[in-house]
């Protein structure tokens, strides 16, 4: 199994640490309440950074989540890696990879919510997540634009010229969400399904195949969110 693949299960396999975590501090509720509140005193409470102009904090295990993150993402990226078509490679599966659990949405969850993540927690986690994948994927065109140069006669070269380009408006739509969010909602979703349809045609291969089997994820899990906020709407509507 290669390299890409091991990551993308390892990446999955980041839900395990949050149920062990809640089982963890379940049984120290039934048996040793105290332990639960050295916990948050050590790990969740003390904040290392707040930003004033948004008034969001981080606190250590945010820093140690973060940090943890990103050292996988630089193993992912460099191990292995003898020259720069297979960074070209790399970069472009390994960013695809992340796309993933973006796609569950920056609003519901249900991992959140058995988890007891707070709405802050993660959408801050879905930010930052977006903030990685971006700059992946502009590592991503740095290197492919050095080792080929692109031509608008290829398909494939227009469908990534269109994906970097909404990647752009991407990081621009932020401007949007304090003041207009709904504008920035469908703006922000629009620009995810067309980015997950360039990229299906920049990367021409059967379903099951790397990396289109990752975009294939992208929309189930899209469909899947989806669904879940309109059962939360019928709910609503019924009570």
């Amino acid at each position: 199994m290669e390299l890409p693949a091991w990551y993308a299960i390892a990446l999955g396999g980041l839900l395990v640490p949050f149920f062990i975590t809640y089982l963890c501090v379940l049984v120290a509720v039934l048996f040793q309440a105290g332990t639960e509140a050295c916990v948050r005193r050590y790990a969740t409470r003390p904040q290392l950074v707040r930003f004033v102009r948004y008034g969001s904090r981080v606190a250590r295990v945010d820093i140690i989540v973060l940090f943890l993150f990103l050292l996988a993402n630089v193993i992912a990226l460099s191990l292995y890696v003898d020259d720069l078509l297979t960074f070209v490679r790399r970069s472009g599966l390994i960013c695809t990879i992340n796309l993933m659990p973006l796609f569950l949405g920056g609003r519901m969850n249900v991992i959140v919510n058995s988890c007891r993540l707070s709405l802050h927690t993660f959408s801050r986690i879905h930010r930052w997540l977006g903030r990685i994948v971006i700059l992946e994927g502009f590592i991503h065109v740095v290197a492919a634009v050095s080792h080929r140069t692109p031509t608008m006669e290829n398909v494939a070269d227009r469908a990534a010229l269109a994906t970097t380009a909404m990647f752009l408006v991407m990081l621009l739509t932020r401007l949007l969400r304090a003041r207009w969010y709904e504008a920035f909602f469908y703006l922000h979703l629009v620009l995810s399904a067309g980015a997950v349809a360039t990229l299906f045609i920049h990367t021409p291969a059967r379903l099951l195949e790397s990396p289109t089997r990752y975009l294939a994820v992208c929309i189930g899990l899209q469909i899947f969110s989806g669904l879940l906020q309109l059962e939360s709407l019928g709910k609503g509507s019924m009570l």
